[in-house]
């Protein structure tokens, strides 16, 4: 496990914390969000990544940009499909993907904090 400390702007402090799959915070993760099957992000100050190895940096990217603000490109509540605002099929925010590219609404969500 490790555990990295990122501070933007100032503002708080984020914990982001990469776990072995079998560990006691998926469990956690899969209470809170049964669809959290390789990680989760709570209140965007903790993320938690316990994917397998050959996805774990992609899964870590979606993490931290969930501790930058950023929103799925998903909806839980509907069988996790891609929402209409994502317009990329390789967007890292959708669920189960396995590139690392971002759709417009990323890029947008990310300047809006930043810019």
């Amino acid at each position: 496990m490790f555990l990295v400390y990122i501070n933007y702007k100032f503002e708080a402090y984020r914990l982001f914390i990469s776990a072995a799959s079998v560990d006691k915070y998926k469990n956690y993760c899969l209470a809170q969000a049964a669809h959290a099957m390789w990680g989760c992000c709570i209140n965007e100050t903790i993320a938690i990544d316990y994917s397998e190895p050959k996805s774990r940096l992609v899964n870590q990217l979606h993490e931290t940009l969930h501790l930058l603000g950023v929103d799925d490109c998903y909806d839980p509540e509907d069988n996790c499909d891609p929402k209409s605002s994502c317009n990329d099929s390789k967007c890292v925010m959708r669920y189960g993907s396995s590139s690392a590219g971002v759709c417009s609404s990323v890029i947008e969500q990310i300047q809006k904090k930043f810019l």
